[in-house]
């Protein structure tokens, strides 16, 4: 995660904790949520000084190259679709969960579940990702995931009128060993889902400072949505 997620995420976070709505306490007070704003802290502080555009972690590995793309590393089908080059930016580790960051994160998804839903942001392209990457074959789950996404999607765009496309993984690119999926498949998450925030093309992964509030308003808004509509599911 790059400066701008962590800051619009820290946006809506400030946001939703901030709120006085009545629908938003009573969502507050029937689930427990927790954000996990940075995860990758070697390789943020990298992307900030050095590589802009830097997305694995800092590790060294074995040819003298350095990083791994976190997101390649769950233990979901795990070396499938990646690379198993070190210098690879999708470099997939030497094993799944082989870094001190994806273990953490498993451990305390183990731990503290089962959890009912999870989503996890990145850029760029304006969508909201169904689970799989690794396979054109959709979850069985897909027509009521897709249900939830839809009405995300248009929450989202009666914001700032910035469409996300509904869409699964395998269809955008094909990937394996990504956290959305781990979730689903091997935690128990029946709404897994990965968001990917703006924008479409213009900016690409150097989106500017002036899109950090209305990233961060678009999101708090959605994830309202997605609580209200996984509750309904839930509650039924």
């Amino acid at each position: 995660m790059n400066g701008f997620h962590l800051l619009q995420c820290c946006i809506f976070i400030k946001t939703l904790v901030e709120s006085q709505s009545a629908e938003v306490l009573d969502l507050l007070n029937k689930y427990s949520v927790t954000f996990i704003p940075l995860a990758n802290p070697d390789g943020y502080e990298y992307s900030r000084s050095t590589a802009r555009v830097w997305r694995k972690n800092r590790v060294p590995n074995s040819d003298g190259s350095f990083g791994v793309d976190l997101n390649r590393n769950f233990d979901d089908h795990w070396g499938l679709a990646c690379s198993a080059e070190p210098s690879s930016s999708t470099y997939c580790g030497e094993a799944a969960f082989s870094e001190i960051e994806t273990r953490a994160i498993r451990d305390y998804v183990v731990q503290k579940g089962p959890f009912y839903g999870t989503i996890d942001f990145g850029s760029y392209g304006q969508r909201i990702v169904l689970p799989y990457g690794w396979t054109a074959s959709p979850p069985q789950r897909q027509p009521v995931l897709k249900v939830v996404a839809d009405a995300w999607s248009n929450d989202i765009t009666s914001v700032n009128r910035a469409k996300h496309t509904v869409e699964q993984g395998y269809k955008m690119f094909n990937s394996s060993g990504n956290f959305r999926d781990w979730t689903f498949s091997k935690a128990d998450v029946e709404w897994s889902y990965s968001v990917l925030v703006r924008d479409l093309s213009t900016y690409g992964f150097l989106v500017p400072s002036s899109q950090i509030l209305k990233t961060g308003q678009e999101n708090y808004v959605g994830f309202l949505s997605y609580l209200r509509s996984i509750s309904t599911y839930i509650d039924a």
